[in-house]
């Protein structure tokens, strides 16, 4: 089966829908490429290829302004669950600081996320499912870009 190509992957997550470009590129049973969206370009590593079945990872690091921005966007959920938002964020802080104008970030973001994905393959699309890390399982549906092969 030719999975080679490049598809329009969509992961509907808490915060809402997420298109990314997902490129793969096989060799034997091994599956390479790179996941590309609004976190940047991604290399996937680990993939594997067993009939119609795939999985691979990713090791999602934000750009470091958008980190803040997203850990800013998680405050705000995690505060309209417990029963209401005090406030509301509105954007990446400046380069020169951090999170509430605090010193910048430095080292691991808790915003970095480690995905796993697992699909099955039928014709031009793939449906699976990702592991999010604190977000759980979230299904996935990527589609054949036509005359990507």
């Amino acid at each position: 089966m030719a999975i080679d190509g490049t598809y329009e992957i969509t992961v509907t997550t808490p915060m809402g829908t997420q298109t990314h470009t997902l490129i793969l590129e096989t060799n034997n049973n091994a599956l390479a490429g790179t996941l590309t969206g609004p976190f940047g370009k991604q290399n996937i590593s680990d993939g594997t290829i067993n009939g119609n079945d795939i999985s691979w990872f990713v090791e999602l690091k934000p750009p470091r302004d958008f980190k803040a921005y997203l850990l800013r966007g998680f405050r705000n959920i995690i505060y309209s669950m417990m029963g209401g938002i005090t406030g509301s964020f509105t954007g990446p802080p400046s380069l020169k600081q951090g999170p509430q104008g605090g010193p910048p970030m430095t080292g691991p973001s808790p915003a970095d996320m480690n995905l796993f994905f697992t699909g099955t393959v039928q014709g031009d699309d793939i449906s699976g499912y990702v592991e999010m890390g604190p977000l759980g399982s979230i299904a996935f549906k990527a589609i054949r870009i036509k005359n990507s092969t």
